[in-house]
């Protein structure tokens, strides 16, 4: 069985050791398919996108030292947030003076980019990540039938009764299978932050 994720506030203590390997292991597997896709979506070509995320986590490591984790005001994700539009903004600014391209269109696509109220686009991307992170971990707990009728019912949006046949279980078991296993996100997902996925409020 995986191991679970260190909690945020202990993991982000760890990372204050730069020499602890381990967890910035860990907390590069947590966030760096956060960063990458993010860049991804705001226009960056895969290898900016990789130059943006080795960048971001150099910063946080310059900087998690005066870095104060406090779980009740959410500031981890803000502050994340916040050095990735950075590095994506100096990374196009630098591809810019590269090629020698000035004028208002390029002046004007920066400011676009520094003022744009993003945050919507974030949760989203941040929601993703952390539930692709939590399947990468948590599917080897389960037995295969059990997590194809999860995915079935979950991301394909089928009914139990549909899929009794195909993955050979009573309907039953099918939503014990399901129930399970949205908890066990959850709670997987609880240790690294305090607010809960949306995907399953509905």
């Amino acid at each position: 069985m995986p191991e679970a994720p260190e909690t945020r506030p202990s993991l982000l203590l760890q990372i204050r050791d730069l020499n602890n390997r381990a967890a910035w292991e860990s907390f590069v597997e947590t966030y760096g398919p956060l960063v990458y896709s993010y860049a991804q979506s705001k226009g960056a070509q895969d290898a900016d996108a990789a130059d943006i995320t080795q960048e971001v986590f150099r910063r946080i490591s310059s900087a998690i030292q005066k870095f104060e984790y406090d779980p009740q005001r959410g500031m981890f994700r803000a502050w994340l947030r916040t050095i990735t539009r950075n590095a994506l903004i100096n990374c196009q600014r630098k591809q810019q003076t590269g090629r020698g391209v000035g004028g208002t269109e390029v002046l004007r696509s920066l400011e676009l980019l520094s003022e744009e109220d993003d945050n919507e686009d974030w949760e989203r991307e941040y929601e993703l990540q952390m539930l692709r992170h939590a399947i990468r971990r948590l599917k080897p707990e389960f037995s295969a039938s059990h997590w194809k009728a999860f995915e079935l019912t979950v991301f394909e949006g089928r009914k139990a009764a549909e899929i009794v046949s195909e993955v050979g279980m009573s309907l039953g078991t099918i939503y014990v299978a399901k129930s399970r296993i949205v908890a066990r996100i959850k709670q997987f997902i609880a240790t690294i932050d305090n607010d809960p996925l949306s995907i399953f409020d509905a």
